[in-house]
């Protein structure tokens, strides 16, 4: 449960938002990524470039966040080769990557296997993907790889409470 004190602490930066379509932003060197349509390649190149400068200023480490509502479909081809450019291009700064699938049934496990089989094909990493249904989950999950990757503690709670501020900037 957040604590209103926990809520008020930290505060992303907005990098770019389309809306009813994607938004992207960061908090020190935790991204996220909430999408509300379906990803195209388009989209997927201005993620790619608004997390470019993010990925150069925290050589240590990036952990990235991705919020994905079920009516949003699988990403479509082109934005699924800048997926893989920008996984091979991140590779060695990703510490984790966290997915939450806010829906279930053929829609998640299409979503799940098609990132999957994605992470599998990209370059030697060595991050972990995972793919919870609840924030909760996903922000105790984060805190821990990423504290232990770049030795710089996080609270599970500040990561819990950015991505319900970036949910409600939809």
């Amino acid at each position: 449960m957040l604590t209103n004190d926990a809520a008020n602490l930290v505060e992303s930066k907005v990098l770019f938002r389309a809306p009813e379509h994607v938004t992207v932003a960061h908090w020190e060197d935790i991204a996220f990524v909430h999408w509300l349509a379906r990803a195209d390649s388009m989209a997927m190149e201005r993620v790619h470039s608004e997390l470019r400068p993010i990925v150069n200023a925290y050589p240590e480490g990036v952990s990235f966040i991705h919020v994905t509502h079920q009516d949003v479909g699988l990403p479509d081809a082109g934005a699924r080769k800048v997926l893989a450019r920008m996984m091979a291009e991140f590779a060695q700064v990703t510490v984790c990557v966290g997915v939450v699938l806010l829906g279930n049934g053929f829609w998640a496990s299409a979503m799940q296997s098609l990132l999957t089989g994605m992470r599998l094909i990209a370059p030697p990493r060595r991050w972990q993907m995972r793919f919870p249904a609840h924030e909760a989950v996903i922000a105790d999950w984060v805190a821990r790889m990423h504290t232990q990757r770049t030795q710089r503690a996080i609270n599970a709670d500040h990561i819990a409470a950015l991505i319900q501020e970036m949910r409600a900037r939809q």
